[in-house]
C-alpha cells in the first residue's frame, strides 16, 4: 500500500529555489500546519526571493500565526489578494 504525504507537485515546486514559475503567488498558510507550515517557513526565510513584494510581508507573517482564527486568516489572504490586484 502506498502512503500519500499530502505534498502536491505545486508544493514541491515551492520548495525548489531554482523554480521561479510560481514566484509572486506563493501564499502558504503556515498556521494550518503540516506541509503548508513547512512551505510558509521557506517563503518567510527568504521572503524577497519568493514573493518580492516587501509591503506584503506583515500579512504573510500573520499567515503563520496559529493563534489567529480562521476568519482572521481569511482576512489576511484577502488583503494580500487586494494588494496584488491593485495597480
Amino acid at each position: 500500500m502506498t502512503r500519500k504525504t499530502g505534498a502536491s507537485r505545486e508544493s514541491k515546486a515551492l520548495c525548489d529555489p531554482k523554480d521561479r514559475s510560481l514566484a509572486g503567488v506563493q501564499s502558504p498558510i503556515g498556521a494550518t500546519g503540516f506541509v503548508a507550515e513547512d512551505l510558509w517557513q521557506k517563503v518567510m526565510s527568504d521572503f524577497g526571493t519568493h514573493v518580492n513584494e516587501e509591503n506584503l510581508e506583515p500579512y504573510y507573517q500573520d499567515l503563520g500565526d496559529k493563534s489567529l482564527s480562521n476568519g482572521n486568516l481569511v482576512e489576511r489572504v484577502l488583503k494580500i489578494v487586494a494588494k496584488l490586484a491593485s495597480p
